[in-house]
């Protein structure tokens, strides 16, 4: 089958050139390679225009409209998708496609991490994709267009949701798995991606991340779930008539959180230098909560929005 492999990109030159050479060392390259240049202002559009394997097209708008207008320039049967800032592996585009192509009706994802250089970039990646290791595995890691590949079909049922600027990869899964495809994840398919490397970057992504999902009106049991849990651990203590034991019962719940959260992080820096390890540590500490308050107030914010404004109440 041909493969189109399709990415969108806006004032990306900083990460340009490392998803340039990841895509050129593929084992499998993919037949074209579509990039959307949605108003790069930082030589972006340039470095993807010098590859020979690249058709650029310039087109200000979001992710989800140059998503669109890339697979509908496409000419490939299987559609790959990737952002900047991502890194996959060698094997990356052959296992998912190899998936795609064996079963009908299946959707190929691949887990993305922080790729990690700094004690913060250690801590995010314990956040990210939360409670998902190889040790501990209380749910899926969550599927994205960091790295996807999909049936051309499968797009033509649903296309990406437009009038979304955040979590529309998100939201269009969850329409295809309405619609009967399957979304499975592979090995293989695997990829590092670049994190911010700010703590208020970091906190802006989340909010923007869950603002999305809440204009998307998916994922609400689990925004739910956590604004009861600090809900309850505010409400603990005054219950008790704040009582030393009320409070330090609220404590002990929220440092057994923060422990089930650093056990990802353990993993990540167990063959690092322990002064690493423990500043990775000390940057989860003010993250978690710092990450929890963005993504509840981003998710009620988004929840609002879709209340009031009828555009975040569409369907395919």
């Amino acid at each position: 089958m041909k493969v189109s492999l399709i990415t969108t990109v806006k004032n990306d030159a900083q990460h340009a050139d490392l998803l340039i050479s990841a895509i050129l060392g593929q084992c499998r390259r993919p037949d074209e390679w579509i990039v959307v240049d949605g108003g790069s202002i930082d030589g972006t559009e340039a470095k993807f225009k010098a590859v020979p394997l690249c058709t650029v097209l310039a087109q200000p708008c979001n992710r989800a409209r140059g998503r669109n207008l890339a697979i509908s320039r496409a000419s490939g049967e299987v559609i790959a998708v990737t952002d900047a800032g991502c890194l996959p592996s060698p094997v990356w585009l052959e296992g998912l496609v190899a998936r795609v192509e064996r079963q009908k009706r299946r959707i190929a994802a691949g887990q993305s991490n922080c790729r990690i250089r700094t004690s913060f970039d250690a801590a995010q990646h314990a956040l990210m994709d939360q409670f998902v290791s190889d040790a501990i595995r209380l749910r899926r890691p969550t599927a994205s267009c960091r790295s996807l590949a999909f049936p051309r079909a499968a797009w033509q049922e649903c296309p990406f949701p437009e009038w979304l600027d955040t979590g529309e990869d998100s939201w269009l899964l969850l329409r295809w798995r309405d619609n009967g495809w399957t979304t499975e994840f592979v090995q293989e398919g695997a990829t590092e991606w670049i994190p911010p490397q700010s703590f208020n970057g970091f906190i802006r992504q989340y909010f923007r991340y869950m603002r999305g999902e809440g204009r998307a009106g998916i994922h609400g049991g689990r925004h739910l779930l956590r604004i009861l849990f600090y809900l309850g651990l505010v409400l603990l203590p005054m219950a008790g008539g704040f009582l030393f034991s009320s409070l330090a019962a609220s404590c002990a719940i929220w440092l057994s959180y923060f422990l089930l959260n650093a056990l990802r992080l353990a993993g990540a820096v167990r063959d690092r230098p322990f002064s690493f390890a423990v500043r990775a540590f000390c940057w989860l500490l003010p993250a978690l909560p710092a990450m929890d308050a963005a993504k509840m107030a981003g998710f009620v914010i988004g929840s609002l929005e879709r209340l009031l404004l009828s555009k975040y109440r569409r369907t395919c």
